[in-house]
């Protein structure tokens, strides 16, 4: 199966000495297949820094075909030899992709968590006050960030004193939850906590920006820092092919069957 998605490029000539650059419309052909795999075509890049002295960028994939994200290494800062990527599913489901030292075939095992999505009607944008959080408007500290309008709000924490936090927030056109929800998984992979303590914003309200500090009774300060830096075009394949899906039926029997026989291959999307 595949879909066609449209770019635009510009070739530039010389003619007479004289530099034209002219815009040209090409068809590139992208799709998920069981030979190539799932196709994600965005980045979304944060930058992060702690008091700890951690740092570095947190690379998120996005198909902006079939919806899904996908989560490696670059998401949750290291490797790890036994887990090769998470893929999360707009129901809520997050497919673990890896390997173990015995299992069925080559050992290439899939396996299957899941959280808890809220309906999308019975959401705010912004969680309204209740009694251990409150949003409040900062208008003239909003700012465009990574090319996202961004609005500006002050988080108090109403059970701690002693924090200072604010956030940016731009909408979009997927659903961010199944970003914050990561952390929510069985598994010891992680994103940075400040990405998980954003969990009841609406379905498109993406974090642009987040800065955050708690002084403790001993006078010491705990601080972290996470912006968007940039969404950009990509190409990513996450292979499919040759991994085995584990799997409980109704009875809690464990099943194993070939992956590329269960998941949704997505086409024809523009």
């Amino acid at each position: 199966m595949k879909f066609l998605a449209k770019i635009i490029i510009h070739l530039v000539g010389v003619v007479s000495s004289i530099s034209v650059g002219f815009p040209q419309e090409i068809d590139l052909a992208t799709y998920d297949s069981k030979e190539g795999g799932l196709y994600f075509d965005q980045a979304i890049i944060y930058s992060y820094s702690d008091h700890t002295g951690q740092s570095g960028e947190i690379w998120i994939y996005y198909s902006t075909c079939s919806k899904r994200f996908l989560f490696d290494q670059a998401a949750w800062g290291r490797e790890d030899e036994m887990i090769d990527y998470v893929i999360a599913q707009p129901d809520g489901s997050y497919l673990t992709f890896g390997t173990e030292a015995e299992g069925p075939g080559n050992g290439k095992v899939v396996t299957v968590d899941s959280v808890y999505l809220e309906p999308k009607d019975q959401l705010s944008d912004i969680p309204p006050k209740d009694e251990y959080i409150e949003f409040i408007a900062l208008p003239e500290s909003n700012e465009i960030i990574a090319g996202l309008e961004s609005k500006a709000y002050k988080v108090r924490r109403l059970k701690d004193s002693n924090g200072l936090e604010t956030i940016h927030l731009a909408t979009v056109d997927y659903d961010t939850r199944l970003i914050y929800a990561f952390n929510q998984q069985a598994q010891e992979l992680r994103l940075p906590e400040i990405l998980s303590q954003v969990f009841g914003l609406g379905h498109d309200q993406l974090v642009t920006r987040i800065e955050s500090s708690y002084t403790d009774s001993k006078g010491q300060m705990y601080w972290s820092k996470l912006k968007l830096e940039t969404v950009d075009p990509t190409t990513y394949w996450g292979p499919i092919k040759d991994y085995t899906l584990r799997i409980r039926n109704t009875q809690g029997e464990l099943q194993t069957l070939p992956l590329t026989d269960s998941i949704e291959l997505v086409g024809d999307c523009y």
